[in-house]
């Protein structure tokens, strides 16, 4: 076997697994959030490519990921975008 029939064997086992990748430091946080909804267990649940691109287009670079920081679960990054959200919203009424 050659190696790219090797590789695409170890990636697809380790996906199938419930392999993924771990976030880097400087990735966005709203990049992180499209990747982890793509990647739920339920194949039900993940969102069409058309929603993914329409996130994607629309994606702020900040705040970023730093690997010091305990984000154990795309479940809390969501809280957090939320919260994050919620407060914009109220700081624009605010204004």
């Amino acid at each position: 076997m050659n190696d790219d029939i090797i590789w695409t064997i170890l990636i697809r086992s380790t996906v199938i697994n419930g392999g993924r990748e771990t976030p880097i430091d400087g990735t966005p946080v709203y990049f992180m959030n499209i990747y982890f909804d793509a990647w739920k267990g339920d194949p039900n649940l993940h969102p069409s490519i058309t929603k993914i691109c329409k996130k994607l287009n629309n994606i702020r670079m900040d705040p970023v990921y730093h690997s010091k920081q305990e984000i154990s679960d795309p479940v809390t990054i969501l809280k957090l975008k939320q919260e994050i959200d919620s407060l914009r919203e109220q700081l624009a009424k605010v204004r």
